[in-house]
């Protein structure tokens, strides 16, 4: 099974529990802190609306993947983590890689880099990393207190 398979099933899982809503009607809101917590990541609605679609795309295909390679059975896996590792290795692929990385997580055509460096940077990322971030932030529990060592020894 090809790790875009997996990629794409894993992303429609999270987006379809993350994601503010179905209709693509209107433009996203900036998603707000959770309570009692500053923001940690500052991204736009548009970035956030971005990684979002290219998200739940890419999830989608995923889980038709898996779906049809395990069919009548049960799926756990993580897709937003799936396109959170991809996402990272696609800053380091070129040339045909990258290529089929950008297909794979479905990137839109608006990061793909068209400047003199295009052959060694083929995507411009940033925009697709903060609405990640963001959505990853969102997700996330709350900080965990730090105990120290000195304190719980007797």
């Amino acid at each position: 099974m090809s790790v875009a398979k997996i990629a794409v099933a894993c992303l429609f899982m999270t987006f379809s529990l993350a994601a503010p809503g179905c209709s693509k009607t209107g433009a996203t809101p900036p998603m707000p802190p959770p309570p009692d917590r500053p923001p940690a990541v500052t991204a736009s609605a548009a970035e956030i609306e971005l990684a979002q679609s290219a998200d739940a795309d890419f999830a989608i295909e995923l889980y038709g993947e898996l779906a049809k390679e395990h069919p009548g059975e049960n799926l756990f896996f993580s897709p937003f983590s799936v396109s959170s590792a991809l996402l990272i290795a696609a800053e380091g692929a070129t040339g045909e890689t990258a290529e089929q990385m950008g297909r794979t997580l479905r990137f839109p055509k608006s990061v793909r880099n068209t400047g003199a460096d295009a052959a060694t940077v083929p995507w411009t990322l940033a925009g697709l990393h903060k609405g990640q971030a963001a959505i990853q932030y969102r997700l996330a529990p709350g900080p965990t207190p730090i105990r120290s060592s000195s304190s719980s020894s007797a």
